[in-house]
C-alpha cells in the first residue's frame, strides 16, 4: 500500500485495498541503516564489502533476519524522495486522496503466529497481566461478556490483534476519510476458518482466500454450502472495487463510506452486514490505551 503515499504513482490505479496489513509509518532513514548494519553483522559481512550479500544464500539471509527478530526492521524507507512521507502518518497521502480504498481485518487475525491452543482461561489471565497489568480485569471481562464461547487461545488472538492491526486499521480509516474526498470503506472478517479443525478461529488469509472464490485452501475452508455463498459475494465485491472503484454490488448490503461519526463496517460472516462501530466498546478501549 505504500504505492499511495509515492509521487510518481500517481494516476496508474484508481482504487486499492488493504488486508490485515494496515501500515500507519514506515522505516527511517536511521531505523534502516542500524538494521542493515545488524544484518551484515549477523552474516559476518563487513559494511565496506556490503556487495558480498549477493554471494550469500537466500536461506542464510532468512535465518539471519529470523535471528535478529524485532532488534532489526525490514520494510521500506521514507527516503524522502521516491517515499517522501510516512504513509498514513500524520494524515492518509495526499498523493491518492482521490483514489477509495477498502480496509479490513479479520476477528482473530493474529491466530496465525500463536501456536499456544492449550491456553487455559488462568493462563490467558496471568498472561494479559503481565502484559497490561491492573487494566487487564477490565480488559478480560469486556472481551468475555462480548465473546462468552471463544477459548482463551481465541481472546487472546482478538487481544492482540485488536491491540495493533485493528487499532491500525481504524486509524487509516479515520485519516482516510478525514481527507474528505475519495472514500474509505471498512470490512470485518468474522467468519472462523473451518480448516484445522476450526481452532484458528476468524485467522489472517482467510479473507485472501475468498477474494479469489478459494474456498479449498487448507486454512479458509471446506467447501461447504455456507462457505462457497459467503466467498462467492466476497469475491464479487473485490470485483465489483477493481471494475468500478466501489465495492457496492447486489450481493451484498449497501455498504456506505466508513466516517468517525458512525463508523459504518461491513461484517462478512454468515450473515453479511453493516454495523455502525461494530465492538466499540473494544475499539473505545484500545483508543485510550498506549500504543505498544
Amino acid at each position: 500500500m505504500l504505492f499511495r503515499s509515492i509521487p510518481s504513482a500517481k494516476g496508474l490505479f484508481h482504487s486499492a485495498g488493504i488486508q490485515s496489513g494496515s501500515a500507519i509509518r514506515s522505516a527511517t532513514r536511521e531505523t534502516a541503516t542500524k538494521s542493515a548494519e545488524l544484518l551484515l553483522g549477523k552474516l559476518g559481512i563487513a559494511k565496506g564489502n556490503f556487495a558480498d550479500i549477493q554471494k550469500v544464500s537466500w536461506e542464510q539471509i532468512l535465518e539471519a533476519q529470523t535471528a535478529l527478530g524485532t532488534s532489526a526492521t525490514f520494510s521500506p524507507v521514507v527516503d524522502g524522495t521516491v517515499l517522501p512521507h510516512h504513509p498514513f502518518d500524520p494524515t492518509a497521502p495526499p498523493e491518492s486522496a482521490d483514489v477509495p480504498i477498502i480496509i479490513s481485518t479479520t476477528l482473530e487475525d493474529a491466530a496465525l503466529r500463536l501456536t499456544n491452543f492449550d491456553l487455559t482461561e488462568e493462563g490467558l489471565n496471568s498472561m494479559m497481566s503481565q502484559r497490561y497489568g491492573p487494566k487487564a480485569t477490565e480488559m478480560l471481562a469486556m472481551y468475555r461478556n462480548r465473546y462468552p464461547n471463544k477459548t482463551p487461545y481465541l481472546i487472546q488472538a482478538q487481544i492482540f490483534t485488536d491491540a495493533a492491526g485493528r487499532r491500525s486499521a481504524t486509524l487509516q480509516a479515520e485519516r482516510k476519510a478525514a481527507l474528505g474526498k475519495a472514500p474509505a470503506y471498512l470490512y470485518l472478517w468474522n467468519f472462523p476458518s473451518t480448516g484445522f479443525s476450526g481452532k484458528f478461529g476468524a485467522v489472517h488469509g482467510t479473507d485472501v482466500s475468498a477474494t479469489f472464490n478459494n474456498y479449498r485452501d487448507g486454512v479458509g475452508g471446506t467447501g461447504a454450502d455456507e462457505e462457497r455463498a459467503l466467498w462467492s459475494r466476497f469475491a464479487h465485491t473485490w470485483v465489483s472495487m477493481a471494475r468500478n472503484a466501489n465495492p457496492n454490488n447486489p450481493k451484498i448490503p449497501h455498504w456506505p463510506a466508513y466516517d468517525a461519526q458512525t463508523r459504518a463496517t461491513m461484517i462478512f460472516d454468515k450473515e453479511v452486514r453493516v454495523e455502525n462501530d461494530p465492538r466499540a466498546e473494544i475499539r473505545k478501549f484500545w483508543a485510550e490505551m498506549p500504543s505498544a
